[in-house]
């Protein structure tokens, strides 16, 4: 880690820095829609499907307002830009399961599975248990969770997203540089304990191989490296409108895994008044990175452990097949599939197959329907750019 840091200081110190005032220090301001959040090959919207009780697909229309303002400091190089994104749909949280329950995500009270669960003989067995579930007691905190229908933490707004960048550019015969440091964080206080991070970033572009850059980010928060390699060109297609494409790869180093993550493809059309709309694709060669880093997406398939009055991880590292017994691995890029594991009707379902094979085999079983995460994404973007002295 050391030495990988020296590196760094030795190379951007290599380059002689044009510290001088800039002929013209301005503001840009960009005002963007796209239909979904996709960055670095995930998916930062999926718990709209899961508000939908769909499958996890590779078209989402899952809208999002993204705003950015960059300013082109006075000293040459040097700039600032702040970056947000606020869903424009699915922002509040959903009860998917209608659960009778004493929180959200938390089983059937008296673990019954659902409103349609056979072992309910009558109305009065619901009655029976939901008077059993109350607390006896004189302390008002112990009434702090009733059984209810509650809502699960699904609502997108959790992911309303606000960064930081301070970069500084420079360029000379050697080539071009670029490095700083970006800070992104969720804005909403209901995103209290979601990861964040903090990246310093090095860029690269070589003197005589236009267009081509390298990059490489190192998250100081979470310890990540992300590697990328991108191309970009583009040509006027009238006096006013210019057509641009780029193309980028990146690789990502995590704890244990590691490999080509995304592979990213934009093609946009920008007027000369300041008008743009651009088409987007990544392709995810590697489902691991999904599964692994940014979370399995099996938010409902998960163990209610009786002892610890908790909910615990379903989620764990290892090739054997433990699907058999309704867990997931991170390796198969596999998670439970919304449209068959949410709501009263899918839940007895699920339940009637695990009772009926584990007393067909005598075996530990769980029936989770399971679906392949999309190893692809499209959507589209546009807005308005603008830029003042």
């Amino acid at each position: 880690m050391k030495s990988k840091k020296r590196y760094l200081i030795i190379l951007i110190l290599s380059f002689s820095f044009n510290l001088y005032p800039q002929k013209n220090p301005r503001i840009e301001i960009d005002i963007q829609f796209s239909s979904d959040y996709i960055w670095r090959g995930h998916n930062f919207y999926r718990d709209y499907n899961i508000q939908k009780k769909e499958s996890y697909k590779s078209i989402n229309g899952a809208w999002s307002f993204q705003p950015s303002i960059t300013w082109y400091t006075p000293l040459n190089g040097l700039y600032v830009n702040l970056f947000s994104s606020f869903a424009l749909v699915g922002q509040n949280d959903k009860d998917i399961d209608q659960r009778l329950q004493t929180n959200p995500r938390m089983p059937f009270i008296k673990n019954r599975t659902s409103l349609l669960d056979y072992i309910f003989d009558s109305s009065l067995n619901i009655i029976d248990d939901l008077q059993n579930t109350l607390p006896n007691s004189n302390f008002i905190l112990d009434y702090e969770n009733l059984p209810n229908f509650y809502r699960e933490p699904v609502g997108l707004r959790r992911f309303n997203e606000l960064d930081i960048t301070i970069g500084y550019d420079s360029e000379n015969k050697m080539g071009k540089i670029g490095f700083g440091i970006m800070h992104f964080k969720y804005a909403s206080p209901l995103s209290v304990g979601i990861p964040y991070g903090t990246e310093i970033f090095l860029t690269y572009s070589f003197p005589n191989l236009e267009g081509i850059e390298l990059g490489i980010h190192e998250d100081i928060v979470v310890n990540t490296i992300y590697y990328s390699i991108s191309f970009d060109n583009g040509f006027y297609i009238t006096n006013e409108l210019f057509s641009e494409y780029e193309i980028q790869f990146g690789y990502y180093v995590l704890h244990e895994i590691q490999g080509i993550s995304d592979i990213t493809f934009t093609y946009r059309f920008v007027h000369d008044s300041g008008f743009y709309l651009g088409f987007n694709a990544t392709y995810t060669p590697d489902r691991t990175f999904q599964d692994y880093f940014f979370g399995s997406g099996d938010p409902l398939d998960t163990e209610f452990d009786p002892n610890q009055q908790k909910v615990m991880n379903a989620v764990y590292k290892t090739d054997l097949p433990i699907e058999i017994n309704g867990f997931s691995s991170i390796y198969d890029g596999k998670v439970a599939d919304p449209s068959k594991t949410t709501g009263p009707i899918n839940e007895y379902i699920n339940k009637k197959i695990n009772e009926d094979i584990a007393n067909l085999f005598g075996i530990p079983y769980k029936y989770v329907p399971r679906q392949k995460l999309p190893n692809s994404y499209y959507w589209i973007n546009f807005g308005y750019r603008y830029a003042f002295e």
